[in-house]
């Protein structure tokens, strides 16, 4: 939880503690669907009732 900054109640915690070598191909891979993924992730919190129903 973050007492600092108003209005945020959690705060990303990394999942690596050291950097690891990813292959060139899977990073960029992981560039170009990063996009897609973002819109997909914003639409569904956009739809409250689909929420609710998948969530309980």
């Amino acid at each position: 939880r973050s007492g600092t900054v108003p209005g945020v109640g959690l705060v990303h915690a990394p999942f690596a503690l050291l950097p690891t070598s990813f292959p060139h191909d899977y990073w960029r891979q992981a560039c170009d669907l990063a996009p897609i993924f973002s819109e997909l992730v914003d639409r569904v919190s956009l739809d409250g009732t689909f929420l609710q129903e998948s969530l309980s």
